[in-house]
């Protein structure tokens, strides 16, 4: 009776022990502000829903936006009008938005099935330092840009937030929030503009 008492008690404090240790680990790693953002990144992109792509509107681009200038990973200018004539999948995110740095790699996956058939674009508002320091130029530099300010067409509430463009320069959808991307559907779709 006494071992049996005795093994309820020391289970019983061994979860205690083990609750406060998992309590005392995600303090920590929330007091972190580089680990808070890893952490809650794998989070979204665990609970990230899919998104079927599909033709909303068809808003055509304006002049303005086709002057529109990007700036790559080499600092090189460029302007939006020369990715007229294919599809784009253009994404405004930034550095401290997990949901962001979540929805990338499904960007890449994406981008990686099309290779040139389609216009993979992220762009940011955030100094080239700032996004180097945030690690996502290693991973993601051949479709990652940044600019001095946002068109006043793209229109957007929330980070991130993905515009499906097609050949002929006219804006069909627009998704608020993190969404996962990479489905043979949204293929089908893409390939179809």
């Amino acid at each position: 009776m006494i071992k049996e008492r005795l093994g309820l008690i020391w289970g019983k404090l061994k979860k205690d022990w083990m609750t406060n240790l998992l309590l005392l680990a995600l303090a920590i790693v929330m007091l972190v502000p580089s680990w808070r953002l890893a952490f809650s990144s794998g989070l979204q992109k665990i609970f990230m829903s899919s998104t079927e792509l599909k033709k909303d509107t068809s808003t055509p681009l304006n002049f303005a936006q086709e002057n529109w200038i990007l700036l790559d990973s080499q600092k090189k200018p460029s302007s939006f009008k020369v990715y007229k004539g294919k599809p784009i999948v253009l994404n405004f995110w930034a550095t401290w938005c997990p949901g962001c740095r979540a929805e990338l790699p499904e960007i890449k996956a994406l981008k990686d099935k099309f290779k040139d058939d389609v216009h993979f674009i992220s762009v940011t508002n955030e100094s080239y330092e700032v996004i180097k320091a945030s690690g996502e130029y290693d991973v993601h530099a051949d479709f990652i840009f940044y600019t001095q300010f946002f068109s006043p067409q793209f229109d957007f509430s929330a980070y991130p937030t993905t515009f499906i463009i097609d050949s002929d320069f006219n804006i069909v959808q627009k998704i608020e929030g993190a969404s996962k991307l990479d489905s043979d559907e949204n293929i089908k779709f893409l390939k179809s503009l």
